[in-house]
């Protein structure tokens, strides 16, 4: 094995919010990231998590909640991490009034987890976006 070869993996499940989902109409997705699983060139292994729960309602509306855990890596660098980790959250809700218009609604939020044991607050947003399919 050559000395700058890295071994990462990601796994996801991912299940629409539907009428025929494992439980009906509710849907979402969980994803793991793992990377530089054997730490070369003196850089750390890495990971992360996003997870998104929602259930749609009357086949238009779809709420959710997403949350996510990631490590923080150094400014400039894709490989070395700070000890410090990210969390992020959104609430929102996916509309959809017509066939191919859709509007997604959705406030987001994240937190910094110091490697000292506090915290430091990080910034929030609202936003909406508008998909038009032809």
């Amino acid at each position: 094995m050559a000395d700058d070869s890295t071994l990462s993996a990601m796994v996801s499940w991912f299940e629409p919010a539907g009428k025929d989902s494992m439980l009906p109409y509710f849907g979402g997705f969980l994803q793991l990231e793992l990377a530089n699983l054997l730490g070369v060139n003196n850089s750390t292994s890495a990971f992360a998590v996003l997870a998104q729960v929602e259930y749609m309602i009357k086949e238009k509306i779809t709420p959710y909640i997403r949350g996510g855990y990631m490590s923080e890596f150094q400014e400039n660098s894709s490989v070395l991490t700070t000890g410090s980790y990210l969390v992020s959250g959104a609430l929102g809700f996916y509309i959809t009034p017509v066939h191919f218009f859709s509007i997604d609604v959705r406030y987001e939020m994240d937190t910094k987890l110091l490697n000292n044991g506090g915290t430091e607050p990080g910034k929030s947003v609202f936003y909406t976006v508008f998909t038009i399919r032809m």
